[in-house]
């Protein structure tokens, strides 16, 4: 065992591609393997001869971790993976720089798998995923599948590819295939399958979709790697200008076979390695098994194999996988009958979308209760890809509800909205970004906001659902502005002469003083609402209704004593608006004084949908009486 990392040294994926050589059997002279000067840094496989179990597992690479015993260059798997104390295998916390690494474990065959085909001569790699069969059965064990694990990395703008694999039985001929899903493909009963039942897979192909076989011949050596791209109705493609070889298969394109090594070679440079272990190495933190099921501490020749592909360099970069399944066939065919499987979520293939209403400082304030009247608003979005699946593009549209609940109708929609590139989150992930454009939210108008998402690229759309889940929408609660009233006596007229805190002569032609309280209702806004302190639903009102002023009458100077009726109700009128501030009046009916009378008036703003209510006016005392001329 070596000593560069702690227990499975056999694997390491560093950033040095230049160094990447091949010993293909135990003892033999390594052929060079010549990487292209101006493609440095893109993978190797393998942390050095020197400190890696002396070289088994016929991978050269970075030494320069083995004094220092961490991977300096690049994690070895063990570093990618925490075992949990149930024996469960997680991604740890450290990528070294990943996008994604994922642990795929699969129940031991030897007496039952719950996760095996149905073995029944109808589940082919050629089949759509909802056409196979799954049950709980024994497996071969050249056919069982035990420990695998997938990492990928974007390295100088390449998306690299790392697959590890194990097997129980490493002396006979098996088929292993990972393929990668552009859509979620998942099973339709949690395992294991119920009694009676023909349960199925979910879950469909789509175009693109990366099929990469491992062949294990000639009593267990590694024969190499073919690659395959889903092609929906091809029944055979010879495409391989690389080897000269012909590959059949239905519904797949063959992009190339690649025999062990770093062999694939693509305009002078090299871009698929694949290698087997050459000797009994450490079998790593995790528990391995043999083909009895009994656990094991070290794997045998042939054992352990990894493969690494430049997905860029292949020109296989327009898709994102969100599912990986292995699984083994029975001969070296592709169609052959499919054994056993293992499933797993990988790639993150869908934005996030995460919307905002900000105000004109840019704060946050969505879900707000008490944002006044007046301010200016706008929505924001943020759509958060994933490294594999680069900046999310596309377009965003904005709705806007005038209710907190995003029910209804929208009052307003947006144009379509063009993404714009907006960094990388605290995660390393891509963002993009848009704004709606800015409104000026109406006191007492609560609203809400949603954005959706047109998709592009890797990214699906996230339309307008209806109806919108509460979670997702985007409330704001808009405040009624605070009002004021003060009152003036006047005589004849609301322009005439104030008569508050006078003593009227009633001794006039006829008899009679007449006059009105006039009610100046007034509320600060500021400069950019134009709220009316009116309602149009005001008309001849009985009762303190929205928009009106309730005007009351005393019959004593101090306002203790109501007159009956003691109450009137007048609409305001015209809202005018200056200096930011609001202002409307409403004028009483006349009150009639003649003779000695004493009459004490206050009003009150009743307010409305965008105004709270005033307090009672101040008391408006006046006292009339005929006055005596004097006589000396």
């Amino acid at each position: 065992m070596g000593t560069c990392f702690h227990k499975l040294n056999r694997t390491a994926l560093t950033t040095a591609f230049a160094a990447c050589m091949a010993v293909m059997g135990l003892g033999a002279a390594p052929p060079a393997f010549a990487a292209d000067p101006s493609d440095q840094s893109i993978f190797e496989l393998g942390p050095g001869q020197n400190c890696d179990e002396g070289g088994l597992t016929n991978i050269l690479g970075d030494t320069t971790s083995c004094s220092s015993g961490t991977p300096s260059a690049g994690p070895d798997w063990a570093d990618l993976f925490v075992v949990n104390p149930n024996g469960t295998v997680s991604t740890g916390n450290n990528l070294y720089g990943g996008v994604v690494a994922r642990f795929i474990q699969d129940q031991p065959g030897n007496i039952a798998d719950q996760t095996t085909y149905t073995s029944q001569g109808s589940d082919t790699n050629s089949q759509h995923p909802t056409e196979w069969t799954w049950t709980t059965a024994s497996v071969p064990s050249k056919d069982d599948i035990t420990n695998a694990y997938v990492y990928e990395k974007i390295v100088n703008g390449h998306r690299m590819l790392y697959v590890g694999a194990e097997r129980e039985v490493p002396n006979g001929d098996s088929h292993i295939d990972f393929e990668f899903f552009q859509n979620n493909v998942g099973l339709d009963h949690t395992p294991p399958c119920p009694a009676n039942t023909v349960c199925k897979f979910t879950g469909s192909n789509k175009d693109g979709d990366l099929l990469i076989s491992m062949d294990f011949t000639n009593g267990g050596d590694f024969a190499g790697l073919s690659i395959r791209a889903r092609h929906e109705g091809v029944k055979s493609k010879q495409v391989d200008t690389v080897l000269g070889k012909i590959a059949t298969g239905d519904n797949y394109d063959l992009i190339g076979v690649v025999p062990a090594g770093c062999n694939f070679d693509l305009n002078g440079v090299h871009r698929v390695c694949a290698f087997s272990n050459g000797g009994t190495i450490d079998g790593g933190p995790w528990v391995n098994v043999d083909g009895q099921g009994n656990e094991i501490f070290s794997l045998q020749k042939n054992a352990f194999t990894e493969w690494g592909i430049d997905l860029t360099a292949l020109n296989l970069t327009s898709s994102c996988f969100p599912s990986v399944l292995v699984k083994t066939r029975s001969s070296q065919s592709i169609t052959a009958q499919l054994k056993d499987f293992a499933l797993r979520d990988f790639e993150n293939c869908s934005a996030a979308v995460k919307t905002a209403i900000r105000d004109g400082s840019e704060n946050d304030i969505t879900g707000s209760t008490n944002i006044v009247g007046g301010t200016v608003i706008h929505d924001s979005v943020v759509v958060t890809g994933s490294p594999t699946g680069g900046t999310p593009t596309g377009k965003v549209i904005f709705y806007r509800w005038d209710n907190k609940t995003c029910s209804g109708t929208p009052a307003t929609t947006s144009a379509e909205i063009d993404l714009t590139a907006g960094g990388t989150d605290s995660n390393g992930n891509p963002t993009a970004v848009a704004n709606s454009g800015t409104y000026t939210t109406i006191p007492g108008q609560d609203i809400s906001y949603f954005a959706s998402y047109g998709g592009g690229g890797f990214y699906p759309a996230v339309p307008l659902p209806s109806p919108v889940p509460s979670a997702s929408c985007e409330p704001l609660g808009v405040t009624t502005l605070a009002s004021s009233v003060f009152t003036r006596i006047r005589q004849d007229s609301a322009s005439g002469a104030i008569l508050n805190n006078t003593a009227v002569n009633t001794d006039v032609t006829g008899g009679t003083v007449h006059t009105v309280d006039v009610a100046t209702v007034t509320a600060t806004v500021g400069s950019s609402v134009t709220a009316v302190l009116g309602d149009a639903q005001c008309s001849n009102p009985t009762s303190a209704v929205p928009g009106s002023v309730t005007f009351s009458k005393y019959t004593t100077a101090d306002c203790s004593a109501l007159e009956t009726p003691a109450v009137e109700y007048k609409c305001v009128g015209s809202t005018t608006f200056n200096n930011g501030t609001a202002t409307a009046t409403a004028v009483s009916s006349t009150n009639d004084l003649s003779g000695s009378a004493f009459l004490c008036l206050r009003a009150k703003y009743n307010g409305n949908a965008a105004y709270n209510a005033s307090d009672l006016s101040d008391k408006e005392p006046l006292c009339a009486f005929p006055f005596v001329p004097f006589t000396p």
